[in-house]
């Protein structure tokens, strides 16, 4: 199941304010992107570039898990704001375990 509508970070326009002008994280595979923002929830983007795998499956196969895991913690989030999930090379090798380990110690740091 994807994201709920209220939950997605769709424009781009917001996409590219949240890079430029947000914090960002980085893990060797994930690179996370958060501005704090006045909605009153969390909303999410995962962006999974075409430089992972030219394969159209593997990127939507890494972008459903990682949207998975994220739609399971946004309740637990107190923080509001934007955030942008950018995957980078070696994230399509992840396991669908280690991939929620990584996400949720980059999330724990906001």
């Amino acid at each position: 199941m994807a994201l709920f509508k209220k939950n997605r970070l769709s424009a781009r326009t917001e996409i590219q304010k949240t890079i430029r002008q947000g914090q960002n994280f980085f893990l060797n595979e994930i690179k996370v992107y958060f501005k704090k923002s006045d909605q009153e929830f969390l909303r999410a983007a995962i962006i999974v570039p075409k430089k992972i795998d030219k394969r159209a499956a593997i990127r939507n196969k890494l972008r459903r898990r990682a949207g998975e895991i994220i739609r399971k913690i946004i309740p637990q989030t107190e923080k509001p704001g934007d955030m942008v999930i950018l995957m980078q090379k070696g994230a399509e090798v992840l396991k669908f375990k280690e991939l929620k380990e990584k996400l949720i110690s980059v999330l724990e740091n906001l």
